[in-house]
């Protein structure tokens, strides 16, 4: 048994390491992906999976148990994501390609072993450890889930008082309460914009948390047109480009453009991207859309424009809640920071992989890729949208 004082220090211990794989993963963001393996299939081994899943750059690559019908193979095979099952550990050591291995299995035999024999560049991380890590992981867990319980309800709380301000100012400025004088106009003009800004605000602050507190069985998968989302999206955003004098190009090299998918956030995923194509470009200029087939039954979907472009060392950034770099902040003072947060957690939902390109006043490439077939629900709707 371990002394209280014990305990606290392996819990500070494990935090630690938690905080160094998490700005280890984010550091890689687009550059190279983190591969795992856990060995033990149990319940901590469950909370160890679910949290380290979320990030798109974690990949939880090798999955090592006996029993192939412990909880975490059913929850990994639901999943849809790509994952081995190794029997034994002794396969385990020979992948040279894993950098942390968790090991939960309690035996030690089994950590020894995993100690003496891991690749060298291989970080294990013992029982004790993996067990407060996973405690930690979970309690950090129902705090992220309470704060978005807040912070929905306070948003929501914001949408009445702001729709209200707006319809006062246009009552006004439409001269229902009389004459208004130009500089009151003006200064009611102002408070329009603000309104505007900060409701678009709001919207994408409970779409985030909505999309945070949402199960993936909540979603409702149905069979969607690619060409249809994306050529929609075109018609709505297409005077803002014109007003810019920005050129949008299309070539969508697909046979077949049927995915599986949810409908609405496939629709806000490239909108986000196509309005900051425009959004970030400079007038005259052209914005690229194309789409590709891949192998094993997925497409490739390009987003390129020829704007302001991201400094590589802000790359890892760019998906980060709020984050703006210089110089988008003064080309487009109207952005919030969430676009793009909104676009990685959908991605990372639908096990989309998302690559960014880009050089400091060079323009900028978003590149999706998806899996024509989804696994995350069997609700799925057989018509085309």
């Amino acid at each position: 048994m371990f002394s209280h004082r014990h305990l606290i220090f392996l819990k500070k211990e494990s935090l630690s390491f938690l905080n160094n794989l998490r700005s280890y993963v984010l550091g890689c963001n687009m550059k190279k992906n983190v591969i795992i393996a856990i060995v033990g299939a149990g319940c901590e081994a469950v909370t160890i999976y679910q949290t380290l899943s979320r990030y798109s750059n974690t990949v939880i690559k090798y999955i090592c148990d006996p029993n192939e019908n412990a909880a975490l193979f059913q929850i990994a095979k639901a999943s849809g994501k790509a994952f081995e099952y190794i029997p034994s550990w002794h396969s385990l050591i020979k992948k040279q390609d894993v950098e942390i291995i968790f090991d939960l299995t309690d035996d030690e035999h089994i950590y020894n072993g995993l100690a003496q024999h891991k690749p060298h560049t291989c970080q294990l991380v013992g029982p004790t450890v993996a067990k407060v890590i996973a405690k930690a992981l979970s309690e950090h867990d129902a705090k992220v889930e309470e704060q978005t319980k807040y912070l929905l309800h306070a948003t929501h709380q914001l949408k009445a008082p702001f729709a209200a301000i707006q319809s006062y100012t246009d009552i006004i400025q439409g001269g229902y309460a009389g004459e208004v004088p130009k500089d009151v106009s003006k200064i009611l003009n102002k408070i329009n914009i603000r309104c505007n800004l900060l409701s678009e605000s709001i919207k994408d602050m409970l779409t985030l948390a909505s999309l945070t507190s949402n199960t993936t069985n909540d979603l409702m998968i149905e069979c969607v047109s690619l060409k249809s989302v994306i050529s929609n999206i075109i018609k709505k955003v297409n005077s803002i480009a014109k007003k810019q004098n920005i050129k949008i190009n299309i070539q969508l090299n697909i046979s077949d453009d049927r995915i599986e998918t949810n409908l609405y956030q496939l629709e806000m995923l490239f909108s986000v991207l196509i309005e900051n194509a425009i959004s970030y470009s400079l007038a005259g200029s052209e914005v690229d859309i194309t789409a590709l087939e891949r192998a094993n039954n997925t497409v490739e979907v390009s987003i390129k424009d020829q704007g302001i472009g991201i400094a590589p060392t802000n790359h890892h950034k760019v998906f980060l809640e709020y984050f703006r770099t210089n110089e988008a902040a003064e080309h487009n003072q109207n952005g919030n920071g969430l676009g793009l947060a909104i676009v990685k957690k959908i991605s990372d939902i639908h096990n989309f992989e998302i690559n960014l390109k880009s050089e400091l006043g060079k323009g900028t490439t978003f590149t999706i890729l998806m899996p024509k077939r989804n696994k995350l629900t069997s609700k799925i709707s057989t018509g085309l949208q």
